[in-house]
């Protein structure tokens, strides 16, 4: 069994993109689709950079340092919201190595 999001979403954490998942980026916002669950989530413009940060290369605290810089805040400033972000990102069942959260499971797996 694999972690959930809220046991290993940390600064050294590095997400990874689920291999069935799909981003499609139209101006301000983003879709994600699992084409295995068939699950999607809308992203808006933050989250949208959130997720491009999610490259499997790059730890929480430089995801957290992207955005600061993108939107001209200390790190510290942005620090809980980019981790819970992830978390949402692995709870919804869209990166590898990490347990969706139960109500994410499709019944049928």
């Amino acid at each position: 069994m694999m972690p959930f999001a809220d046991e290993v979403v940390r600064s050294g954490f590095v997400p990874i993109p689920g291999a069935s998942v799909v981003a499609a980026y139209l101006d301000d916002e983003a879709v994600l689709y699992d084409t295995s669950s068939r699950h999607s989530a809308l992203l808006n413009r933050t989250s949208m950079v959130i997720w491009s940060g999610c490259d499997g290369r790059a730890t929480v605290s430089e995801i957290c340092a992207r955005v600061a810089r993108l939107f001209s805040l200390p790190s510290t400033a942005v620090e809980a919201d980019v981790e819970a972000a992830i978390r949402r990102f692995g709870e919804s069942g869209f990166l590898h190595g990490v347990d969706p959260a139960p109500e994410m499971v499709p019944p049928d797996s």
